[in-house]
């Protein structure tokens, strides 16, 4: 067993209560600063408050953080789909199964960040890539950036398999997910500051127009939410039509460990298939405080020599 694994299950098996008492203590670490991007490892647990909503994402991230692995040569899973089409959830399931997997936070770091940037811009893909060999990544989740890579990095790894998340709702399920996720707050923070915090949302913000054409930070009109949901059809149209059948797998995460283990080959959990919901968000109040410690806390700490 991967020392990924061990860790992940050894989390399963801590009582809720001392789960949610590390998830205060990480949060007073962090600042509560991934709270969008952070949540709890939840297995059927009922609704709980936000700091111990992003409890087990937090313990998550500053092991991450602790690690030096080596470099990995190759990406032998690679996620496409969208994100918020439960890209949380095959995080964690995906590393549960040993695969150290990368998503969205890993652009966290400023490094990592602006190379992933150039890259939507129209730069370079290599150096992109090569943040997440340089992590140790072998598996990517749908999550952007990685989510619209799907085709650099098939290139490069024709023997990949291509997971595609969906949400089970459809798109329409979809944009309702995303606009819950992106609170009005928090776009209205961003605009008036200028910081570390801010500096990764207008990332993501870019990234939702240049690649979901889906301009999620503005007032969305009827319009705009149609073209959103028309755009997530079609990139799912696009992986169908760009992916080799026998390597690719759409997917739910209500669907289990089930199609994802005999697609993958490998051997079925003994835990359940992890629900990660990363649906509550910050009130506008808080942001000052958040982004001061993500400033401290999370933007200049080094992940495997980047800074």
């Amino acid at each position: 067993m991967s020392p990924h694994q061990s860790r992940l299950l050894l989390w399963f098996r801590i009582p809720c209560e001392l789960q949610l008492v590390m998830g205060r203590l990480a949060a007073a670490f962090l600042g509560a600063s991934l709270l969008q991007h952070a949540p709890a490892l939840r297995l059927g647990q009922p609704q709980v408050d936000q700091f111990e909503e992003f409890n087990g994402h937090l313990q998550r991230e500053m092991a991450r953080n602790t690690e030096v692995v080596p470099p990995s040569k190759e990406i032998k899973v690679i996620g496409a789909g969208a994100t918020r089409t439960g890209t949380q959830s095959m995080l964690v399931a995906m590393e549960i199964l040993g695969f150290r997997t990368a998503h969205q936070e890993s652009t966290f770091n400023l490094t990592r960040r602006q190379k992933w940037l150039e890259w939507e811009r129209g730069g370079p893909f290599e150096p992109a890539l090569q943040t997440l060999l340089d992590d140790g990544v072998v598996a990517t989740t749908g999550d952007d950036p990685w989510g619209a890579a799907y085709k650099e990095l098939l290139q490069r790894f024709p023997n990949a398999k291509v997971v595609m998340t969906k949400h089970p709702r459809g798109a329409e399920g979809w944009l309702k997910s995303v606009e819950k996720a992106v609170s009005r707050p928090l776009v209205e923070y961003t605009r008036g500051h200028k910081n570390g915090f801010s500096d990764y949302w207008d990332f993501v913000f870019e990234g939702c127009v240049r690649i979901r054409q889906c301009p999620v930070n503005e007032t969305m009109t009827d319009d705009m939410r149609k073209k959103c949901m028309e755009n997530y059809e079609e990139n799912m149209n696009e992986v169908r039509r760009s992916v080799p059948p026998n390597q690719l797998l759409e997917f739910s995460v209500t669907d289990g460990w089930d199609p994802l283990v005999k697609f993958l080959g490998v051997p079925k959990p003994s835990v359940p298939f992890p629900k990660v919901d990363m649906m509550n968000s910050l009130g506008g109040g808080e942001f000052s405080a958040v982004s001061d410690e993500f400033d401290a806390k999370i933007l200049k700490f080094p992940r495997n020599g980047y800074y």
